[in-house]
């Protein structure tokens, strides 16, 4: 399984031909499947140019590295095709050399939690939690009465993160309830929110 913006390498053999043609199935995808980079185009059986092709070594190994950011994909279960002809999904048979392989694309999420919990005005306190599908920061939000302000936290290989405020930092807040928020990059690694 694979958080949607990551890279997902393919290889397989291709004893058959010059080129391997690649397309994927899934949810929201045409029945005879789509191309890799653009999955809402359909795979057509004798177009080689509504498939993702793929030139084939000369020891008939071929390799693909599929970027999965900015695609128009929804979580869930999906089969990439590798085939030896321009033969879409529902045209596939058994002369046709072809292989397949099941992946299961997530959205990435986050979770965090403050302490200690309230924070009071002049007391220090830190932000922790997870960032899953590898974003490398995430954005931090504090807004309050005619107050706002965001930080930056890097995200650690094992998807943790920490933020920590500083005494000084809440002893600069003025009187009154505050919100803390954690922002994802999401797919695209963007923080899509700005401040205005």
């Amino acid at each position: 399984s694979y958080y949607l913006g990551e890279k997902v390498s393919l290889s397989g053999r291709n004893t058959g031909s010059d080129s391997t043609y690649l397309f994927i199935t899934g949810p929201n995808m045409p029945g005879s499947g789509g191309k890799l980079t653009s999955p809402r185009q359909a795979a057509v059986t004798g177009n080689p140019y509504t498939f993702t092709i793929v030139k084939t070594n000369s020891d008939a190994t071929w390799e693909y590295a599929f970027y999965t950011a900015n695609l128009p994909f929804d979580a869930g279960s999906y089969t990439l095709y590798a085939v030896s002809s321009p033969v879409a999904a529902g045209q596939l048979i058994n002369s046709t050399p072809h292989g397949n392989v099941s992946i299961i694309l997530k959205k990435p999420f986050i979770s965090a939690e403050i302490s200690p919990n309230p924070v009071i005005r002049g007391m220090a306190f830190s932000v922790t939690g997870f960032a899953e599908g590898d974003p490398p920061e995430v954005q931090i939000w504090i807004i309050g009465n005619n107050y706002a302000s965001t930080a930056k936290s890097p995200v650690n290989p094992d998807a943790s993160f920490t933020f920590t405020g500083t005494e000084a930092l809440s002893g600069s807040l003025g009187p009154g309830q505050y919100w803390l928020f954690v922002q994802h990059g999401m797919q695209n690694n963007r923080f899509d929110i700005d401040m205005d």
